[in-house]
């Protein structure tokens, strides 16, 4: 009878420690999680910014520099191209969720910007095309700018604005200002160093501007074919002929019949026709070919091939010049 008894104690032990044991690794693994979601959290004053895409990260990496206490994120992955068809994933209305400001070019550059702003109302939006000097997308100047005349948020008289600004230094200088005073105005306890970041920025990309515009003075040839319409403000700032363009929907080929069209302008033009590193050259090489041009690739800032940095935009439009000094043969 005393060993029945004894194994009975011995037994209720044993459940007693098993269920010590359970509560204490339970108790652990609860610490443990809290521990792993702490990253997610932030401490008071600081600010998540999320970039829409390429350009409009890379502007916001020089605008807030160093600053401490600011997070700048990008949305759409730098090898996307331009960001006229992109499809919101689950994944990034989350990224969304967490950002304090969103920025973005606007004016018809990111299509899914009403998606973001009904995902987190809370989020400050700042677009940073809103002072340029916007063209038609068919390439003509947006005559009626400012008349008063009612129109949709994207279009002018002459048709939908070309969202392509960033392309042009000159453009991207605005943009850069713009987004400096908003985001000053958002975050008002950072203001000095945003607007100190910004113009220094903006003396180099003036240096930029006036290496390029000098540099098109000794073109010898005016008339270019690109992919599609984003070269038409770099165009004119240059002093250049965009006598065709190969896509003029997004994610759309030129149809036989185009095709023949632009063949055609091609010979009697000579105009060299340029691709984009996003996108397939399979056409350009196509129409190049027919014609007898060659085809040379230019960027239009949309997509790199390495992580971005703050000078990644300078660098993208540096090669790019070079490749209309190659194409357009500088006069001697």
């Amino acid at each position: 009878m005393a060993r029945l008894r004894s194994s009975g104690i011995e037994m209720r032990r044993s459940v007693r420690n098993a269920i010590l044991f359970v509560t204490a690794v339970a108790w652990l693994v609860a610490v443990g999680c809290r521990r792993e979601a702490a990253p997610t959290t932030r401490g008071a004053g600081e600010l998540n910014i999320l970039c829409t895409f390429l350009p409009v990260y890379v502007f916001t990496l020089n605008v807030v520099g160093d600053t401490p206490g600011v997070r700048v994120e990008m949305l759409v992955s730098r090898d996307a191209g331009c960001p006229h068809h992109y499809t919101l994933r689950p994944a990034d209305l989350r990224r969304v969720a967490h950002a304090d400001v969103i920025i973005a070019n606007g004016i018809g550059a990111e299509p899914f910007l009403d998606d973001l702003t009904k995902s987190n109302p809370k989020a400050r939006l700042i677009t940073i095309a809103d002072e340029c000097d916007v063209l038609a997308e068919a390439g003509g100047p947006a005559a009626g700018h400012g008349d008063g005349e009612t129109r949709g948020p994207h279009e002018h008289l002459h048709g939908p604005v070309n969202p392509h600004v960033w392309v042009s230094p000159a453009e991207a200088i605005k943009e850069v200002r713009t987004l400096a005073r908003k985001l000053s105005e958002a975050d008002p306890a950072r203001a000095a160093q945003y607007r100190a970041n910004a113009e220094t920025y903006v003396t180099r990309l003036e240096a930029l501007d006036r290496r390029m515009r000098e540099a098109a003075k000794g073109f010898a040839h005016r008339k270019i074919v690109t992919f599609h319409s984003a070269f038409a403000y770099l165009a004119r700032d240059l002093g250049l002929d965009v006598v065709a363009t190969l896509e003029v929907e997004p994610g759309q080929e030129p149809s036989a019949h185009r095709m023949a069209e632009i063949i055609d302008i091609v010979r009697k033009t000579h105009a060299p026709i340029f691709s984009e590193p996003a996108s397939s050259d399979a056409v350009a090489r196509t129409i190049a070919r027919d014609a007898g041009v060659p085809v040379f690739p230019l960027n239009p800032f949309n997509s790199l091939d390495a992580a971005p940095r703050a000078d990644s935009y300078e660098r993208v439009m540096t090669a790019n010049l070079e490749t209309l000094r190659r194409a357009l043969e500088v006069a001697r």
